[in-house]
């Protein structure tokens, strides 16, 4: 009797041991499910913040590709002034040394559709292309290539040119200065914009049209909204990433203990095993030796 009370109490202890180190399991398997769960989940909105405020540093760039293409052809722009009733166009870069000189002069205001177009004339010789406003203009820039025709009248040269050259009339586009504000919204009208391009074709800031069209559009839509500065938004990005690859991390982490608590398991089922085989075992031979005394 005493010996079959030993080893009842034996299994009791037994399942009572194994019953808690499952609860124990269970427990830490609830906890590391539900910490890794709650990481990837912070991961995942910390991708969509990184996604949305990669969005908005595009929006924000095509905004500052207008200001770009501004700042960078803006002192092209003509200023118009009138002496003595006479037109002139200034380019905005040498506005202030003109004014220094002549500072009585009338400033006109600008053209209603923020350009107008100047008829010039043009000899094209054998290797250039000269162009000029009137006969003295001619022989002047004909004089600037060719140093020999230094001594002979600038009027006499210009007819003698015309009369070896054909001469061409064309025309060009010419853009008032405006301010940035003016400059976008004049930047919204098809015709300015493709007058624009053709213009200034030739930077290579411009581009292909597709790209200049489609840029210039996209950053006029998004200037009429609330922006962020661009280095705060990427100071933003960057404390982002950097909570992003902290979740990421404790993710791969938890991963690692997932392996940990499953190898744990599978030792644990192995000792019991074993526990529960030297316990049958045991009591096999207790029970040989018993019925031999018997």
């Amino acid at each position: 009797m005493k010996t079959k009370f030993h080893f009842k109490k034996i299994v009791a202890r037994e399942i009572l041991i194994l019953f808690v180190c499952l609860i124990f399991l269970v427990l830490t398997l609830i906890v590391l499910t539900l910490r890794d769960n709650y990481y990837k989940n912070k991961s995942i909105r910390m991708s969509n913040k990184i996604e949305i405020i990669n969005e908005l540093i595009y929006d924000q760039s095509s905004i500052e590709i207008l200001k770009k293409i501004y700042n960078r052809f803006s002192p092209h722009f003509i200023e118009k002034y009138s002496i003595n009733n006479k037109v002139l166009r200034i380019p905005k870069s040498k506005e202030k040394r003109f004014l220094s000189v002549y500072p009585q002069a009338e400033h006109l205001s600008e053209h209603p559709t923020g350009y107008s177009y100047r008829i010039i004339n043009k000899v094209i010789l054998k290797n250039d292309t000269v162009k000029y406003r009137d006969l003295d203009d001619l022989g002047k820039s004909i004089k600037k290539i060719f140093d020999e025709y230094s001594d002979v009248d600038n009027t006499k040269l210009g007819e003698a040119i015309l009369a070896k050259y054909r001469s061409k009339i064309d025309s060009i586009v010419i853009f008032d200065y405006i301010n940035y504000n003016q400059f976008k919204q004049q930047m919204g009208n098809d015709i300015y914009r493709l007058n624009f391009y053709n213009s200034y074709s030739d930077s290579i800031v411009l581009g292909k049209y597709s790209n200049y069209n489609a840029n210039i559009i996209n950053s006029i839509n998004n200037s009429n909204n609330e922006q962020t500065s661009i280095d705060s938004l990427k100071t933003e990005l960057y404390k982002a990433r950097s909570k992003e690859q902290n979740y990421q991390s404790i993710i791969n982490n938890n991963d690692n203990y997932n392996i940990i608590i499953f190898l744990s398991i599978l030792v644990l089922i192995i000792i019991f095993l074993f526990r529960y085989l030297y316990y049958i075992i045991h009591w096999a031979l207790l029970t040989i030796k018993t019925n031999e005394k018997q």
